[in-house]
């Protein structure tokens, strides 16, 4: 008798000062659990026993607990218990301290908690981390982020702290592949392939070392045929005394595009990478044009020497 009463003056100072308890599971009863605190017995519901439902009761006998009072009748001799109330006090503790060490950029380990349609969450040591669809991979995000299953761990880049969550990537973690095409064919290289596709704005070709590219009819060369290859003809022309080509064929926009055919064997100028395809932008028309300089300079070269008269009337008027 008189130990029970000193537990039970101790347990009245603790559900007043909102103080935590220690207490030991005597045993399993429907809906809950029997738990020994100081001499008094209290009650545990299975709800208010652990953060998720008890699926193994027997787990927890004979276990020491941390719990709070959550009611306390002494005409009854009653005590609700909570062990839920000390694991989310403490879990929120961890996750204020796993949040206020975030920073961006950085990387962090986290376990799956549940794959969405909208991505994948995740726990970063007792935080909310959320990884979105688009920020699972570069390319085929949904279906790259299937393979995830609940309880995975996996590393990924911290990109913010957004309410309370951590906001994740892991494409992130890997270079952008526009980056490596760009490495692999940089500004101003040339480059041959095949023409694959015939679209409205331009054609589609697969390149000698297997990429996609694209060039676009404004890129394409014209019927008229190229400015520098005009300057050929005039040259040509010059020195065996004929006319030479009108201003107008430098007007390239006024003329019309000449379509290539699939299978057709090209070569294009890099003008740059399209980032959201990874396709290699061409240029053929400025290709042609290098050409046809080199044509010229070509013939330039083997042509016997200009007389004054050529040079004073190039038209040979």
């Amino acid at each position: 008798k008189a130990r029970w009463q000193l537990g039970w003056d101790g347990v009245v100072k603790a559900h007043a000062e909102k103080a935590r308890v220690k207490g030991k599971v005597k045993g399993a009863v429907k809906g809950g659990f029997l738990v020994d605190v100081g001499g008094v017995t209290g009650f545990m519901p299975s709800s208010l026993a652990d953060l998720r439902p008890v699926r193994k009761p027997e787990l927890l006998l004979n276990t020491g607990v941390r719990c709070y009072i959550l009611e306390l009748d002494k005409g009854k001799g009653q005590m609700i218990l909570s062990r839920r109330a000390v694991l989310e006090e403490e879990a929120g503790k961890r996750r204020e301290k796993v949040l206020g060490e975030m920073e961006s950029g950085g990387v962090r380990i986290g376990r799956v908690v549940r794959v969405t349609d909208a991505g994948i969450l995740l726990d970063v040591g007792g935080a909310e981390g959320f990884i979105a669809t688009e920020d699972v991979a570069w390319k085929d995000a949904a279906e790259a982020q299937k393979k995830f299953e609940r309880g995975a761990k996996l590393r990924a880049k911290v990109l913010g702290v957004v309410d309370g969550k951590v906001k994740l990537g892991l494409k992130q973690l890997t270079p952008h592949p526009a980056d490596s095409v760009r490495k692999k064919y940089p500004i101003k290289a040339v480059v041959k392939g095949s023409v694959t596709e015939i679209l409205k704005d331009g054609v589609r070709i697969k390149l000698s070392r297997g990429d996609s590219a694209f060039c676009s009819v404004r890129e394409l060369p014209t019927a008229g045929g190229d400015p520098t290859q005009g300057r050929a003809d005039r040259f040509e022309k010059m020195m065996s005394g004929g006319k030479g080509g009108g201003a107008g064929r430098d007007k390239r926009e006024e003329l019309p595009p000449i379509w290539p055919k699939v299978g057709d064997e090209v070569g294009g100028i890099v003008l740059g990478i399209h980032t959201p395809t990874y396709e290699v932008l061409l240029s053929i028309r400025r290709y042609d044009a290098i050409q046809d300089r080199k044509q010229v300079a070509k013939y330039m070269r083997g042509a016997p020497p200009l007389t004054l008269g050529q040079l004073l009337n190039p038209d040979g008027e």
